[in-house]
């Protein structure tokens, strides 16, 4: 009997052990998923922020681009203005050039019909 009861004890002794050797390496594996949890939450806050950071950069450099537009649009109104402008006022001055040259010619003949008589 004293054979049986060892043989039983260092079979419940291994048992024991393997049990015990089954709970650390669960309560590792639950350490190392905690662990793991706490890791990719903290990327995907630093990744957020750095989302933000870039949301707010595009928007401002959006906001620049429409402003710079903006600018060139008004520059570009202003020159074709302008040219409208100069267009206007190179037409009148060949239309003031056009009767001063008519005048002229009109002058040029009175005074060869004024000397040939």
């Amino acid at each position: 009997v004293s054979d049986l009861q060892r043989e039983l004890q260092r079979e419940l002794q291994a048992a024991q052990d393997q049990v015990s050797q089954e709970r650390d390496h669960r309560q590792k594996l639950w350490a190392a998923e905690q662990e793991l949890g706490a890791r990719a939450a903290q990327q995907e806050a630093h990744l957020e922020a750095e989302l933000h950071v870039e949301h707010k950069w595009n928007q401002e450099l959006r906001a620049e681009m429409d402003q710079q537009a903006g600018s060139f649009s008004a520059e570009l109104q202003a020159l074709e203005a302008g040219t409208g402008e100069a267009h206007a006022a190179a037409a009148a001055s060949a239309s003031t050039l056009s009767e001063e040259l008519s005048e002229a010619r009109r002058t040029c003949v009175s005074l060869q019909q004024a000397n040939t008589q």
